[in-house]
Order: structure tokens, then sequence, then C-alpha cells
């Protein structure tokens, strides 16, 4: 999956890429996947080979968590503020729901995504239609169409 998220962390420029490592579910489909845990998890094997890709490429990127929700713009700056101060990357609406559908049927699932704009400010930072946004999916896309063109 490629896709853009709201940084949590203030050094990650917006257009930065993160390759996300694992998501916390904070949302309400994994639940009806997976047994209760706080994380879901991407395939191993398809997020090495997009972290080996991104490494011939020569792309700057971060390993990094991502915390789901289940509504737009609904994050409390408490929130905000815990899961940032844990190290979390970034946080969107899909990934930990996508990732225990995908274990539960067995199917390999990673993520690629761009930071496109910041929650963890006092005011939302927006730059969800900036060209480095756009760029920076683009650049994204083309690295997963690689990774997955390549054999293992």
């Amino acid at each position: 999956m490629v896709g853009h998220a709201g940084g949590l962390q203030k050094d990650r420029a917006v257009g930065s890429l993160v390759l996300c490592d694992q998501a916390v579910r904070d949302e309400g489909v994994s639940h009806h996947y997976l047994a209760p845990e706080k994380y879901a998890h991407p395939s191993e094997s398809l997020t090495h080979r997009l972290q080996v890709q991104l490494d011939a490429t020569g792309m700057a990127y971060t390993l990094g968590t991502s915390w789901t929700i289940s509504s737009m713009y609904r994050e409390t700056k408490e929130e905000v503020r815990h899961y940032a101060e844990e190290g979390v990357a970034m946080v969107e609406m899909e990934l930990a729901s996508l990732f225990a559908v995908a274990t539960f049927r067995e199917v390999h699932l990673a993520a690629l995504l761009v930071i496109s704009d910041y929650v963890a400010f006092e005011e939302w930072d927006e730059h969800l239609h900036a060209q480095s946004t756009s760029e920076a999916l683009f650049a994204a896309m083309e690295v997963a169409q690689k990774a997955l063109l390549k054999s293992t």
C-alpha cells in the first residue's frame, strides 16, 4: 500500500517517506480479525522487499509505527501527545485494519507512506496537495512497483 499520513514527529518533513513496521489498533475493524493486542503487523517479507528497494534507490526513509484511527480529524491533543511521546511516526485510517485482514487471509501487505500534514503541532499543518507530497507519492509508487516486480 502506498498512501499518505499525518506526521506525529516534528522532525519529519512533509514529503518524507515512512516504511510502516506496525500499526496501533485504535480502530474497529482489526478486532474482528485478530486476537486482542496493541499492534497489527505488515508482511515481513514484503516490508523487507520495499526496504531493499528503497536502499537500492538511495531514497531517504524511516521505519516507523503508525496509529490507525477510525475517523478523520478526531485525534485529541492528549492522544496525539501520547503517541508522539511513544515515538509513533504517523496517524492514518486504514493500516491496522488492512494488516489484520491480510494476516487473517494469509496475504502479503506492506505499507510505504508519505507524511502529508502534521497533527503534532498546536494547529493542523496541512500539505495534502503540496508539490512535495505529490512528488513523494509518485516516487513511493515507483519504489513499490519495482519491489513487487523483482523476484525474491
